[in-house]
């Protein structure tokens, strides 16, 4: 098979997070209290490396959002209840005002997701960008919430796929140029699946620290061909000393 990340570009620059901005009409309504990645100064092409896609799916996988994501999955429920689903229940006007209403955001779980984000973009860039983004450009953090939210469940299908057969986790571009054949994903968005559910058929898996309870990658094979050591019990090693000094201090 063609390896699709071997031709892959993405336009990178320097970023910040800023407050709600006012939405792109195309997209589908959102809660007017979303802040927002915004690009400074002008991007440039760069090739990722995989390191850096593995470490960005790696910040991804403990990206947790559970009082927002309740809140904003039973705000949905209600709405598909009064306006139905569909593109006309979308275009309706109160349906869009209803789903712009402010959801209450958790401010820490919203401060880590800020520092993943501008780690992750300031290497990789933003999700959605295939042409060269200007100055201003940005894009809401919902978009990185739902990347986070698949890509965990990306290591959870894994487990599942014994027994209910492949299962669907994203999908490719196919390019014909003169004398070739490229695949390759159609965005930094799509990249991220697609090195995710590398990792995991290489038989990466995700852990959760015996220390301080964060999920943690494992197994599988290093960038170039090398096995990863598996069977670890903590994210790092500041873990491994804490918990091996605070049993010692108990004994």
């Amino acid at each position: 098979m063609i390896e699709p990340l071997s031709d892959f570009e993405c336009y990178v620059a320097k970023y910040r997070v800023d407050a709600p901005l006012p939405p792109i009409e195309d997209l589908d309504p959102e809660p007017s209290n979303m802040p927002q990645l915004v690009q400074v100064g002008p991007a440039n092409l760069r090739k990722p490396k995989p390191e850096a896609l593995s470490f960005a799916v790696q910040l991804l996988l403990q990206t947790k959002m559970p009082k927002w994501r309740a809140a904003s999955i039973k705000r949905y429920v209600k709405l598909e209840k009064r306006f139905g689903v569909g593109e006309a229940a979308a275009s309706n006007p109160a349906y869009k005002a209803a789903a712009r209403e402010p959801i209450e955001l958790d401010a820490e779980e919203f401060i880590r997701l800020k520092r993943n984000v501008l780690q992750i973009a300031r290497a990789i860039g933003m999700l959605h960008t295939d042409i060269p983004p200007a100055d201003g450009w940005y894009e809401s953090l919902l978009e990185w919430i739902k990347l986070a939210d698949w890509i965990q469940s990306i290591f959870r299908i894994e487990k599942s796929s014994a027994k209910f057969g492949p299962q669907y986790v994203g999908t490719l571009d196919v390019l014909l140029a003169p004398g070739s054949l490229q695949i390759r994903p159609q965005s930094t968005y799509g990249a991220l699946i697609y090195r995710a559910a590398e990792m995991v058929a290489h038989g990466t898996t995700a852990r959760t620290c015996d220390k301080c309870g964060k999920p943690f990658l494992e197994g599988g094979e290093r960038a170039n061909g090398n096995r990863k050591r598996s069977g670890s019990r903590f994210c790092s090693d500041k873990c491994r000393y804490e918990y091996h000094n605070e049993a010692r201090r108990k004994a």
